[in-house]
C-alpha cells in the first residue's frame, strides 16, 4: 500500500482487493485520509470491474430480448432476475460454474444454443481481457 503525502487528498493503491485491503481502505475513507474515488485495486476481484461486467452483460441480455420483441421494462427485469437466480444457485449449491452450466443445459435445448452463440462471440476471452486490462490500468494508476 502506498499513500501520497501532502495537503491534497491521498491516493491509496492495493495489489489485491481482498477483505483485508477492503477493510483498510474503508478505515482510511472513514478517517478522512483518502476519498473513495482515490482508492485503487489491482486484483481481478475489484468490485467496480465486476459490477461493470455484470451490468454490461445484463444490459446485453435485455437488449437481445428487446430485439426479439419483449417490452423494455420486462426485458430488463427478466435479465436482472436471471443473473440473481444464477448467483443464488451458485452460492447455494457450492458448485463450480461449469457444473451448474452442465446441469441446466438440455441436449439440443435453448440454453446450449445460447451458450454456443456466446462462445462464438468470444465471451470468455473478452471477459478475461477486460479483467487483464483493468488490472494493468489499476497498477499504472497506483504508480502515479
Amino acid at each position: 500500500m502506498a499513500a501520497a503525502a501532502g495537503p491534497s487528498p491521498g491516493r491509496v493503491g492495493f495489489v489485491g482487493a481482498g477483505r483485508m485491503a477492503e477493510a483498510i481502505a474503508q478505515g482510511l475513507i472513514r478517517a478522512g485520509k483518502v476519498e473513495a474515488q482515490h482508492v485503487l485495486a489491482s486484483a481481478p476481484t475489484d468490485r467496480n470491474l465486476c459490477h461493470f461486467r455484470v451490468c454490461t452483460f445484463s444490459e446485453a441480455l435485455a437488449e437481445g430480448a428487446i430485439k426479439m420483441g419483449m417490452p423494455s421494462g420486462l426485458a430488463h427485469r427478466i435479465a436482472a432476475q436471471t443473473l440473481l437466480g444464477t448467483a443464488k444457485m451458485l452460492l447455494q449449491k457450492g458448485q463450480h460454474p461449469a457444473q451448474l452450466r452442465t446441469d441446466v443445459c438440455t441436449p439440443g435445448g435453448t440454453t446450449i444454443y445460447g451458450l454456443h452463440a456466446l462462445e462464438q462471440g468470444g465471451l470468455r476471452a473478452a471477459t478475461m481481457s477486460a479483467v487483464e486490462a483493468a488490472t494493468c490500468r489499476a497498477r499504472e494508476l497506483s504508480r502515479k
